[in-house]
């Protein structure tokens, strides 16, 4: 099988991404958006973190991305 087949729970090859890519995938964006419009409230926001502010944004999208797709129970298991 080649390397770059999404396959579900069983190992079997499936053409769309798992429920848990997609529980990642939303949650990310779903964060990303709400510390966007936070930002655009109040540009201070993250101002005490300096040139770090840039890192800090990218951390809290990839954080909650990770922990979306943590989170979520795979389909199939009880």
């Amino acid at each position: 099988m080649a390397d770059n087949v999404t396959t579900d729970e069983n190992g079997v090859p499936t053409p769309k991404p798992t429920s848990k890519v997609a529980a990642g995938a939303l949650t990310g964006v779903a964060l990303t958006v709400f510390v966007a419009v936070l930002g655009a409230i109040d540009v201070n926001l993250l101002a005490f973190l300096g040139g770090w502010a840039p890192v800090a944004l990218v951390g809290i999208g990839a954080l909650a991305t990770a922990l979306g797709a943590y989170i979520k129970r795979p389909t199939g298991i009880q």
